[in-house]
């Protein structure tokens, strides 16, 4: 598992994510999403999930 953290309106939230088969997997307070990589960059992706996970009211 790689560490992964984004920033938001001055708070910095952290999770984990990793990589197998063309899947990407983020962690994130106990939750966890699974998509498809689909060519684009990890770590721009997993940002892009921890967004979505951090918006979603789990944090």
């Amino acid at each position: 598992m790689n560490p992964v953290s984004l920033t938001r309106n001055g708070k910095t939230y952290s999770g984990t994510y990793s990589t197998a088969k063309g899947t990407l997997i983020v962690t994130y307070a106990g939750q966890t999403k699974r998509t498809q990589l689909g060519g684009m960059n990890a770590v721009i992706l997993t940002e892009m999930v921890l967004g979505e996970m951090i918006g979603q009211g789990t944090s």
